[in-house]
């Protein structure tokens, strides 16, 4: 809830658990020009700033009386993230200045809303974990007034309010200058008056102009500005290629999607130079009025060139190159859901039979002992193997009986479809594989954008594959909890329901919450197809950052 004070300078916020903010309106209005100023720095977002606003702690009331803002160099992009240089600036703006403590710190979103997202938890967490800290989170518009929301740590630790109680900041008006005193002069009688007799002069007569060519000028300059505002409003001819980093190692290129050289049925080629690799996408019509592309880069310096066709026959293309250099992300660890065989159960030796004619029956031989399948080891020698892998070689397998071997056959197609088991004495079919999980593990941030192929993530880590074939998905993000994994679903009846600690949930209990928002927050891009012989896979975050997504896959 927001009120204002009887003091015309300040104003007052009021958590609802007792913890007063109390702010001086000329350093809210000086934070909100600045995001402002930022949010209008470039297209497609601008930048966020960011910093520490002093103040001093009177009991439940924090005074916000000062500001400093941090010199960000956006070495991660353009959202306010800290490299390792503005960690160190960050800290020495944490000294006290004129008797005045840092209180807490406050950024600008122009990419979401108000609410605290991972990145201002971390940074909370980390400089200002102390109780009766704050947080301020502006959102600037283009045309000047801004939405704000403040957070508190109180004193049992915890950050409220739960959810953004947002305020509007308009621009404060300037008071009018005080009027200066008139000071009177001495009077001095006037001298008099000489009056000078003036005769009227009159000045020479003008030629008439005729009516018609008032009319005829009037109408040259009406036509001059209908010409002239159509012209500054036709499309651009220009691309205006731009790269520029989304997320750690992921780089959105855009172009005007507006301009004169993108007319309906007109084609193109990007081209992307990464390193020593070059990767050409083949652009539509479609594709080019879509104004952007993200790709996950390999090294750090990336050349972007498009080319567009036109659509008249005879008149030259439009190109376009742009250079980018940035880092790439470093290597993500390994997360719980991945690491399966720490935990998996005891593997077990399978033999491979050979298909050909089986040998007349005598001694059992070296060939028909190896025709016993899942000969699994002792589980007391599993220890030993994980700390001396050589020890493998020592262990000793009790000799099978012998077996009765059946006349081979040839494996056809069907079977190897639905897959065989060898037992002691014949060959069972199993149940054919119809589905499957794949799960995913990193940090994808919003608009992030995650490669599948196969059986490999261009970011973070994967256990399970893709199977080739015709699927249909279902794609679910989640994230770690204390125990075990929550995942976000639109299915009332899945909803409620959890899976025990097993081998298809990365040995996590898993539990799953009905939550339309978050469940529709992950898009698929690109769906396994007959184009890419149904192996590849490309989801994009549109929500809050996610650490976990599960995918079912199905054979159609």
């Amino acid at each position: 809830m927001l009120e204002t004070s009887d003091r015309l300078d300040t104003g007052i916020w009021e958590s609802g658990s007792g913890i007063e903010v109390e702010y001086s309106l000329d350093v809210l209005d000086r934070l909100r020009r600045i995001s402002v100023d930022g949010h209008n720095a470039f297209v497609h977002g601008g930048k966020e700033i960011g910093g520490i606003v002093y103040g001093v702690r009177e009991g439940e009331r924090i005074k916000v009386l000062s500001s400093a803002e941090l010199d960000c160099e956006h070495a991660l992009g353009p959202r306010f993230l800290l490299s390792a240089a503005d960690s160190e600036a960050f800290t020495a703006l944490l000294r006290p200045r004129e008797e005045l403590e840092a209180v807490g710190w406050f950024r600008s979103h122009t990419r979401g809303g108000l609410d605290l997202d991972s990145s201002d938890r971390d940074l909370f967490d980390r400089y200002f974990a102390q109780p009766l800290s704050i947080a301020l989170i502006l959102k600037p518009t283009h045309w000047g007034p801004a939405t704000a929301a403040f957070f508190i740590r109180d004193a049992a630790g915890e950050i409220v309010p739960a959810a953004a109680q947002e305020f509007a900041v308009a621009p404060m008006k300037t008071a009018p200058p005080a009027a200066q005193p008139v000071l009177e002069a001495p009077s001095v009688p006037a001298p008099p008056k000489v009056i000078t007799p003036v005769l009227p002069i009159r000045p020479p007569a003008r030629p008439a102009v005729p009516r018609i060519w008032i009319w005829a000028l009037c109408a040259l300059a009406l036509f001059a500005v209908v010409v002239g505002f159509g012209y500054a409003l036709r499309p651009s001819p220009h691309m205006d290629l731009q790269a520029y980093s989304v997320a750690p190692g992921q780089v959105r290129i855009g172009w005007n999607h507006g301009s004169r050289g993108l007319p309906d049925g007109t084609s193109g080629l990007l081209q992307i130079l990464d390193g020593g690799s070059v990767t050409r996408f083949p652009m539509d019509a479609a594709r080019l009025r879509s104004g952007s592309v993200t790709y996950v880069q390999k090294t750090e310096h990336v050349t972007v060139r498009l080319k567009v066709d036109p659509r008249s026959s005879g008149a030259a293309p439009i190109e376009d190159s742009i250079e980018f250099v940035g880092p790439l992300p470093a290597p993500a660890p390994v997360q719980q859901a991945a690491a399966t065989s720490v935990h998996a159960p005891t593997p077990a030796i399978v033999m491979q039979v050979p298909l050909s004619a089986p040998p007349k029956e005598s001694a059992p031989t070296t060939t028909q002992v190896a025709q016993v399948a899942h000969r699994e080891l002792p589980r007391s020698a599993i220890p030993e193997l994980r700390r001396n892998p050589a020890a493998a070689s020592q262990v000793v397998l009790p000799v099978p009986p012998p077996v009765e071997t059946a006349p081979a056959r040839p494996m056809s197609l069907p079977d190897f479809l639905t897959g065989t088991v060898l037992r002691a004495n014949s060959v069972a079919p199993l149940p054919p594989v119809r589905s499957g999980r794949l799960i995913w593990t990193g940090g994808l941030s919003r608009k992030g954008v995650v490669e599948i192929d196969a059986g490999h993530a261009s970011i973070g880590s994967l256990a399970g594959a893709l199977p080739g074939l015709p699927v249909a998905l279902r794609v679910l993000p989640g994230e770690f909890s204390r125990d075990g994994l929550i995942v976000y679903t639109t299915d009332r009846g899945r909803a409620g329901k959890s899976e025990r600690a097993s081998k298809s949930n990365g040995w996590n209990a898993t539990e799953f919450r009905l939550d339309d928002t978050r469940a529709r927050q992950v898009v698929i891009l690109e769906a396994p197809n007959r184009s890419n012989d149904f192996k590849r896979l490309v989801l994009r975050n549109d929500g809050r950052d996610c650490p976990v997504l599960l995918v079912d896959w199905s054979i159609e």
